[in-house]
């Protein structure tokens, strides 16, 4: 409980047990903050949330309700403090917190630091995959925003403080670090994967979305480290930009850990590094020659965190990223993978990849919702899907509403392609299509099935698959 005398300097004496933006998240004894939002305004729900529970609120105009409320000039600009005041500054105590964005691969990157680091020191991770930690797992099919909102950030590292995290790994959006969701938080290490015009839901313009990147770097502590691809076309702004000390990965000769001779297939990666004027030999089972970058991009942070390079070598032998570019079934005669994670670049750049080692068809079953994205994302995702592979099937993914099925076609030209909505139905069908060298590609989040009885189940493509050929 704090009071919130000590707030502002209030001359309220009311106690509070917790603090919410959101009126229908509200419990008995919270402070409501009346957030302004993209698409909703706080204040327009404060009767909700005074009935949740809510016993005071910060708002920036005079309002007539039933609570005390703290007028400031802009609720959003001051939520960052509010949280710091009520979590007495937890952001400062953790060893590191490591900031990872880029268009694509944050979660990959993200992840492979993540079960790397664990095993040194206590690590919670955030984004695409839940929330990970030592301690406890948090796996969410429907994660609905890469960053979490500051409220569920802060509760979360308050958490994992009293359970003795040292590092904390945050995947942090374009959108997330526009809507301030990372708060005060200052990086010891921020790091860009890549940068491309794809991904822009929440951004007008591109110079708003380099805009919302830079601001992680802005966010470095004075000795904290930037670490950036230097082949990514951006890389020079951001050069000139950031004043922090800078690490470079790539393949260009100047790059600090550079890497050459990459050899990819459906069995993994191979590739040279070269660091500090030794040559190592990496090999994953990641796979997607694209995935070389996210590899080197984690190694990066993990030597500036005083990992050995041998052990990391070790460790990515055996990596493994659930719902990334995943082989659901190697042993029959045409290869099953499933990858959740869908960006019109990310799609494009599996299929490239795929279409370079098939000796057969690319049969594609592909969902997306508006969730995170805008309709112009879905007509690209869609369009693309549609050139790259020999056959796709549109289906639904996470609200399991097939009416973004008819936006992921609007733009689509080939005929090769059908709608199925039922995802069970659309994977089966992939699958009896399938032949002998054939590549059969899954993307989109698991969805939910409501059965005749009202039941709630969620579609989990590997048990589909797996399912499919135990009998085939």
């Amino acid at each position: 409980m704090k009071s919130l005398k000590s707030l502002f300097n209030s001359n309220l004496d009311v106690n509070i047990s917790g603090i919410s933006i959101n009126s229908k998240n509200v419990k008995k004894g919270d402070l409501f903050i009346a957030r302004k939002g993209i698409n909703s305004d706080g204040h327009d729900y404060i009767d909700e949330a005074i009935k949740n529970g809510a016993v005071a609120a910060v708002v920036n105009k005079k309002i007539k309700c039933d609570i005390p409320i703290i007028i400031v000039n802009n609720v959003n600009d001051v939520l960052p403090d509010i949280m710091d005041w009520y979590y007495k500054d937890l952001i400062n105590v953790f060893k590191n917190i490591i900031g990872i964005t880029g268009t694509a691969g944050k979660t990959t990157t993200s992840f492979i630091i993540y079960k790397v680091l664990k095993d040194y020191y206590k690590t919670i991770y955030f984004g695409s995959l839940g929330i990970l930690s030592n301690d406890y797992e948090e796996v969410l099919f429907n994660v609905p925003h890469t960053t979490y909102p500051i409220t569920k950030l802060y509760s979360e590292l308050n958490k994992a403080y009293f359970n003795g995290a040292k590092n904390v790994i945050l995947e942090t959006s374009s959108e997330g670090l526009k809507q301030n969701r990372t708060g005060n938080i200052k990086f010891d290490i921020a790091l860009i994967t890549n940068l491309s015009k794809a991904h822009m839901n929440a951004h007008k313009t591109m110079k708003d979305y380099i805009e919302s990147k830079i601001r992680l770097f802005n966010n470095l502590k004075e000795d904290g480290l930037a670490i950036l691809n230097i082949d990514d076309e951006y890389y020079n702004l951001f050069d000139k930009k950031i004043k922090n000390k800078k690490l470079t990965y790539g393949k260009d000769s100047k790059a600090d850990i550079r890497f050459d001779n990459v050899l990819s297939n459906l069995t993994g990666i191979c590739f040279d590094l070269y660091y500090k004027g030794n040559k190592y030999k990496i090999k994953t089972s990641l796979i997607g020659d694209y995935n070389v970058y996210n590899i080197c991009a984690a190694i990066s942070a993990l030597l500036c965190l005083n990992i050995n390079i041998e052990d990391i070598i070790v460790y990515l032998n055996n990596i493994y990223v659930n719902g990334r570019m995943n082989i659901l079934k190697s042993n029959t005669k045409f290869p099953v993978i499933a990858d959740i994670g869908i960006t019109v670049d990310g799609i494009k750049n599996n299929l490239l990849y795929l279409n370079k080692l098939k000796k057969g068809r690319l049969i594609t079953v592909i969902g997306m919702s508006n969730i995170g994205h805008d309709d112009k994302e879905l007509n690209e995702v869609g369009k693309i899907a549609s050139l790259y592979s020999d056959y796709v099937i549109y289906t639904t993914n996470k609200n399991r509403n097939p009416i973004f099925i008819e936006e992921l076609v609007k733009n689509v030209s080939n005929n090769n392609y059908e709608k199925i909505p039922n995802r069970k139905e659309a994977i089966i069908k992939a699958l009896d299509m399938a032949n002998e060298n054939d590549i059969v590609l899954i993307s989109g989040s698991e969805s939910f099935v409501i059965s005749k009885d009202g039941k709630r189940d969620i579609v989990n493509t590997k048990e589909v698959v797996e399912n499919y050929l135990r009998v085939r």
